[in-house]
């Protein structure tokens, strides 16, 4: 009888879960767990789902052919691989920004882009660096990040009404995990707050009435945009001139 130990952990960035597996044919080591749950807290690392079970084998497939729940999980015996992963998926991204507004408040790809853009602006001029390394280029209808762009551009001019797979529910209160992402990220709280000023001042707003907005006469998009190369960066620096005086209202 071999004795397994799983730690679970949510990749954001790839959209999978990863788990440090400890195996032994032999009881478990009480004072290993100890230090790689220790290192785990040094690290910040502290959401981890704990799994305790029994196989006829070390092998992590025997995990996986004794509960289904395993099969998606990216399993390793290296703390250091593990750790390193976790580091990595501390940088925040823009579909992470975006799938926690869809979390708050469902509505149209085309809103979610220019909202995406305004809290990049925010966040921008309150910190004076970027919120996430994906580029902002240059739309026919304003500032869009591609990658968030082309993962919704399916629902067209409809709300996108699947929100809820982007939170879950603690008691009575709906809950985005990427709460949880957000809040380990190297920004953290920072990141939060501008996010949720930036859904306040600007959740009434149609997507016309944010498409105008960004479409103002010297805003970044006016100055970027061109013809022959729709898909223009917009760089900070364009950015921060612009939107500078709005983190002091």
């Amino acid at each position: 009888m071999t004795f397994h130990y799983i730690a679970i952990a949510s990749d954001f960035v790839n959209g999978k879960r990863i788990a440090w597996h400890y195996s032994s044919e032999d009881r478990l080591d009480k004072e290993k767990i100890r230090l790689f749950m220790k290192k785990a807290e040094i690290q910040g690392s502290t959401f981890f789902g704990v799994h305790k079970l029994t196989t006829n084998s070390e092998e992590w497939k025997s995990v996986v052919e004794k509960d289904s729940f395993f099969e998606d999980v990216l399993a390793t015996e290296n703390e250091d691989e593990l750790f390193r992963l976790l580091e990595e998926d501390k940088e925040i991204h823009a579909m992470d920004v975006a799938t926690f507004i869809l979390a708050l408040k469902s509505m149209s790809h085309l809103k979610l882009q220019k909202l995406l853009y305004l809290v990049y602006a925010d966040y921008l001029s309150r910190y004076h660096e970027p919120l996430f390394k994906d580029d902002i280029v240059t739309y026919k209808y304003g500032p869009v990040v591609e990658k968030v762009y082309q993962l919704f551009k399916k629902y067209g001019a409809e709300k996108i009404n699947d929100s809820e797979k982007y939170a879950f529910w603690v008691k009575d209160t709906v809950v985005p995990p990427l709460l949880m992402k957000l809040s380990n990220s190297n920004k953290g709280e920072k990141a939060i707050e501008s996010i949720l000023n930036t859904i306040r001042h600007y959740e009434n707003y149609t997507a016309n009435q944010l498409v105008t907005l960004t479409h103002s006469k010297d805003s970044p998009w006016s100055k970027t945009y061109n013809m022959d190369n729709v898909n223009a960066v917009i760089i900070d620096e364009t950015i921060l001139q612009y939107h500078v005086n709005e983190s002091n209202t």
